[in-house]
């Protein structure tokens, strides 16, 4: 839940207890905030239905400040007497109000613990930290394999939904046992830096992961045909052959993409293809890009 809030939101993301929730949004405008909802509310209740749930996945609140509130507590109490509001309707699950509309209204303060609430913020950043360490690769610093596939559905499911195209691309460095053979600390440190040059080619929607083990890396392109990812790959390759050459080896990498719908309607079919197409990148002489089959 926390993960999919903050990837719709872009917005920090408080978990306060239980299975409820905080986002302070970013955006500025009513209507932006409206469009923001409706498309987390959807998508939640589009997960809920895939995991086998007939009921509404989740009841949101939305809390329009007019002006920033200079108490942490005032804020708290607002969302949380908007959220008992909304659970006490029947008829509906998503519920917006301005604040001025609890002026004046005895608060329940249900779930709060006002004498606590520090405590509480607290213990929210400790469980985010630890869900952030757990969809996050030690050694590069991107998300994991985990973290890629809950990506490779989303972007999956929002493709289906919009009837377009998404390509991944698998990359493999080619000289990674150079680095090895002085020690893994070394092979370490090429991961880092190979990390770094991809990440710092990547367009704001694109998405990049560490994959499996060594040196592999796994890029998602929501909305990008086979051709545009091909481009993209290229620019990749390029990038780090140019910059290796001040590292301890000059490094390349394979790159084998595949694309919905062309090559699956499903993310293991994708992989699959992905990885293949890898392979004989490989078997082809590395530093190259091949496209599935």
């Amino acid at each position: 839940m926390g993960i999919l809030l903050y990837e719709e939101s872009n917005s920090d993301v408080y978990r306060l207890g239980g299975d409820e929730f905080a986002v302070l949004l970013k955006i500025e405008t009513r209507e932006e905030h409206l469009e923001l909802i409706e498309r987390i509310f959807k998508r939640m209740g589009r997960e809920a239905r895939q995991l086998g749930f007939t009921r509404e996945a989740a009841d949101i609140a939305l809390v329009f400040f007019d002006e920033t509130p200079n108490r942490l507590d005032t804020i708290l109490i607002n969302m949380d007497e908007a959220m008992t509001k909304v659970k006490d309707d029947r008829d509906s699950h998503f519920m917006t109000f301005n604040v001025i509309d609890f002026i004046d209204v005895p608060f329940s303060g249900r779930g709060l613990l006002l004498s606590n609430i520090h405590q509480v913020l607290e213990m929210g950043k400790i469980l985010d930290d630890v869900q952030e360490e757990a969809y996050t690769d030690a050694i590069s610093g991107l998300p994991n394999m985990k973290a890629a596939l809950l990506n490779m559905e989303m972007v999956l499911e929002n493709s289906k939904a919009n009837q377009k195209t998404y390509s991944i691309l698998m990359i493999d460095g080619d000289n990674i046992r150079l680095y090895n053979n002085i020690n893994y600390a070394a092979g370490d440190e090429m991961i880092r830096d190979m990390s770094i040059v991809l990440k710092g080619n990547l367009r704001p929607s694109d998405y990049i992961a560490r994959w499996r083990v060594g040196d592999e890396f796994m890029v998602i392109l929501p909305d990008t045909p086979l051709e545009g990812a091909k481009i993209i790959g290229e620019r990749f390759r390029l990038a780090v052959k140019e910059a290796s050459k001040s590292w301890l080896f000059p490094t390349t990498i394979s790159i084998g993409i595949a694309s919905y719908p062309t090559h699956g309607d499903n993310i293991n079919a994708l992989i699959d293809k992905a990885e293949s197409a890898n392979k004989h990148a490989k078997d082809q002489g590395k530093d190259r890009i091949v496209l599935a089959d």
